[in-house]
């Protein structure tokens, strides 16, 4: 048997969560793994927490003022960014704890319904076919 097969994944959850001080891993751990409610007060103080941590202060300060990360889903390779698109922007914002009540995420979404309604164009280079 493999080590995972001996390991009781909410036992070990529980221990990284009693140690873990990256405001993502806590709630990653609380809502991914443990499957506590979206009201618990742990997941609520853990999301509070979430400004704090480095990693979500970086994708925040990548995201433009329309609420996008750049191009919609393909990456401009002539510049250098840390968030290559906005697809990239929102998976990592979610990867990272961050849900719809965010600020960054509101933002995303907001950015997401004006191109999908037409009252903006994303900088994406136009489809290779056209499907």
């Amino acid at each position: 048997m493999g080590y995972l097969e001996h390991v009781d994944i909410h036992s070990e959850a529980l221990r990284v969560l009693r140690s873990a001080s990256n405001p993502s891993v806590r709630v990653c751990l609380l809502r991914d793994v443990l499957g506590v409610p979206s009201d618990d007060r742990r997941l609520a103080e853990a999301r509070e927490a979430l400004p704090e941590s480095i990693h979500v202060d970086r994708l925040m300060q990548e995201q433009r003022p329309d609420g996008g990360w750049g191009r919609l889903h393909s990456r401009d390779r002539s510049i250098r960014c840390a968030v290559p698109t906005t697809e990239w922007g929102v998976e990592r914002a979610v990867a990272l704890g961050l849900d719809a009540s965010s600020n960054s995420l509101s933002r995303a979404a907001d950015y997401l319904a004006r191109v999908i309604d037409g009252r903006l164009t994303p900088s994406d280079r136009p489809e290779k076919n056209d499907r």
